[in-house]
């Protein structure tokens, strides 16, 4: 799924340029949104709470935060080749991130009817 979502930037920018598909490629954060579907795999996120992980919190940041540096730095971008984006690029990189966590929290919740069906006597 990261993978789809990471080229689905990819072909968003590449309508302007290479160079734009491969800064929104790698502008994409789902896999850092990702870790948070698997601290539980039956509840959902906002269950289990963003803050009490702290490690994880910090990986996370220290990981987005080397990402921002690539992503705007400009010697940096010089040498992954990647350009700037303006604010409707970075939406589609907002959204495209986050829907990791809504694809997750729906497979939980499918998985979730699919127990409690199991579970009921009689059937």
């Amino acid at each position: 799924m990261i993978s789809l979502i990471t080229l689905a930037a990819f072909r968003a920018g590449l309508a302007e340029s290479v160079a734009k598909g491969q800064s929104m490629a790698f502008a994409t954060q789902s896999q850092l949104a990702h870790v948070f579907n698997f601290r539980s795999l039956r509840g959902t996120v906002f269950q289990r709470g963003f803050h009490k992980n702290r490690s994880l919190l910090l990986a996370v940041f220290t990981a987005g935060l080397l990402q921002a540096a690539v992503l705007f730095i400009p010697f940096l971008m010089a040498v992954f080749r990647l350009v700037v984006l303006d604010a409707g690029d970075w939406a589609v990189v907002a959204g495209l991130s986050l829907a990791i966590l809504l694809l997750g929290e729906l497979w939980k919740a499918l998985r979730r009817g699919v127990e409690s069906r199991r579970a009921r006597p009689g059937r």
